[in-house]
């Protein structure tokens, strides 16, 4: 991972992102997925043991509604708590990816990434909605290490400039946090359905109205720094962690590790699912992580403590969850190239 790699052989040194997105998309098995989603579809209404709940159109869009009224009815054991120990895993899992999309989008305000995959992180994740954050996670770091920038004082050690971070900041409270929080603590099935209905097409919100509003103000919003947005995200990622190691009747095993046997039945086939989901996803963010420390060091950036902090981070995850620990990682090393630039 030296400075002195050539693309080819980033490409090699990043082979295992590619072994993880495989690996998480063959483990998921998304095909049985779609199978348990059809007699939902089929009788027009969500249905489990002791309930129903007919479908809505949310887009009033064909295409977008046929789209993803599957999705809401694989999330529907989480959301409507009919499988409580998945309703404890998706509370975390989404409050903790506002971390991980905040990480995502300053990265494509870094001015050696432009042009690169990192500078299209909406892409990827909406992509991550459709066909699961794990795989995507996986294959979107391996071409963001693969593309990224030599380690030069000039072009590694840009630090990021967002247009405006409170734009930022705001665009992902609205569209990520407030519907993924809806989806789970609505006081109706109806009203959890709609925000699982809202929060499908986050990232794409995320993406547009962050843009948009760039472009509305044209620097008339407050100015604030560029960690803030992240900082946003992780003291409410953490806080939700915190709550779910205190509240929760189900140890951390239980809640975020899978069950090694294949699950054939729809409730646990989705929890299945959904935690390698969120395994894969944050464990590629972590692996990303520590191949940027390195890059750190063959750059001269820093010393061996690059590898204290990386050992650290998993200690971190378990203290306050995945998207703040990799939200401390990516400060320190943005403080790295702040120092540096």
């Amino acid at each position: 991972m030296s400075a002195r790699l050539s693309k080819f052989q980033r490409a090699l040194a990043a082979s295992p992102f590619l072994i993880l997105a495989i690996t998480c998309y063959r483990a998921m098995d998304i095909d049985k997925i779609i199978a348990h989603q059809l007699p939902h579809l089929e009788k027009g209404k969500i249905g489990w043991d002791g309930g129903s709940l007919p479908f809505k159109d949310f887009y009033h869009i064909k295409f977008l509604d046929d789209l993803w009224r599957g999705t809401t009815a694989s999330f529907s054991p989480s959301t409507f708590g009919y499988d409580a120990l998945s309703w404890w895993q998706m509370f975390t899992f989404l409050q903790d990816l506002g971390p991980l999309y905040a990480m995502w989008l300053l990265e494509s305000y870094r001015e050696g990434n432009q042009g690169t995959p990192a500078y299209f992180p909406t892409i990827f994740a909406s992509a991550g909605q459709l066909l699961g954050i794990g795989p995507v996670a996986s294959i979107f770091c391996f071409l963001c290490f693969v593309f990224a920038p030599r380690a030069s004082h000039s072009v590694l050690g840009s630090p990021v400039r967002t247009p405006n971070a409170f734009i930022l900041q705001s665009v992902l409270l609205l569209f990520h946090t407030l519907p993924a929080f809806g989806a789970f603590l609505s006081p109706t099935l109806e009203g959890k359905h709609y925000w699982t209905w809202a929060w499908q097409m986050a990232p794409l919100w995320v993406g547009v109205g962050n843009t948009f509003f760039n472009y509305l103000t044209k620097g008339a919003a407050p100015r604030i720094p560029p960690w803030v947005p992240l900082a946003a995200m992780s003291a409410i990622s953490a806080s939700t962690w915190i709550y779910t190691l205190r509240a929760s009747p189900y140890t951390l095993w239980e809640i975020f590790i899978p069950e090694a046997a294949v699950q054939t039945e729809f409730e646990p086939h989705m929890r299945k699912a959904l935690q390698l989901d969120s395994l894969f996803g944050f464990g590629s963010g972590y692996l990303w992580l520590v191949y940027a420390f390195y890059d750190l060091w063959a750059a001269g950036f820093v010393g061996k403590q690059w590898m204290v902090v990386g050992a650290l981070i998993p200690v971190f995850a378990i203290c306050v969850g995945p998207g703040a620990a990799l939200a401390i990682g990516w400060v320190w090393r943005e403080s790295v190239l702040q120092r540096v630039a």
